[in-house]
């Protein structure tokens, strides 16, 4: 479409994530602690889960579609936001290598990785000092949250990039 045409245009994606990977490095970097990575066997398998899941992505039409979010639940909730968001990224980032996604793909899809699970750990991180039960809703809450962070923000960039939506590459496939 030629300027100005009503379309945003092709580094609106990147603009986005790039933001987004800003705010996240600031959280982390506000937030990190040795402790985040104990006890590194969680640590390594936890990783290994997500980046498993995230390499056995299903395709489905236009739809890449990936397990990483109970790994990435299961890494705030045993670890902390700060190491999921870590992992989930650098999950993103190798899937982006090895199955040479585009640029675009890749880089949006790693920051909305890491913003899923850090937004994700909001609610574990106010209910740290509850009770087991209210713990246990924290948790639920956080895998709420980053399903839909994930979803909300995935959504944006195909509506950006590929003029395309979910609910229509659903009914294509």
């Amino acid at each position: 479409a030629p300027r100005g045409g009503g379309r945003i245009g092709a580094h609106a994606p990147f603009a986005i994530a790039g933001a987004l990977l800003v705010a996240d490095l600031a959280v982390l970097a506000a937030v990190w602690e040795p402790m985040h990575w104990q006890p590194v066997a969680l640590v390594v398998v936890l990783a290994a889960f997500t980046t498993l899941g995230e390499l056995a992505a299903v395709k489905c039409g236009a739809l890449y579609i990936s397990s990483t979010s109970c790994a990435t639940v299961l890494a705030i909730a045993l670890l902390g936001p700060v190491p999921a968001a870590v992992i989930a990224a650098a999950a993103s980032a190798l899937e982006w290598v090895v199955d040479r996604k585009p640029a675009w793909a890749g880089f949006t899809n790693l920051s909305v990785a890491a913003t899923a699970a850090l937004a994700g750990g909001g609610p574990l991180s106010l209910a740290e000092a509850a009770p087991s039960l209210a713990y246990a809703a924290a948790v639920f809450g956080a895998g709420l949250v980053v399903i839909a962070v994930n979803l909300v923000l995935l959504e944006i960039y195909r509506r950006l990039r590929l003029r395309t939506s979910f609910r229509r590459d659903f009914m294509d496939s």
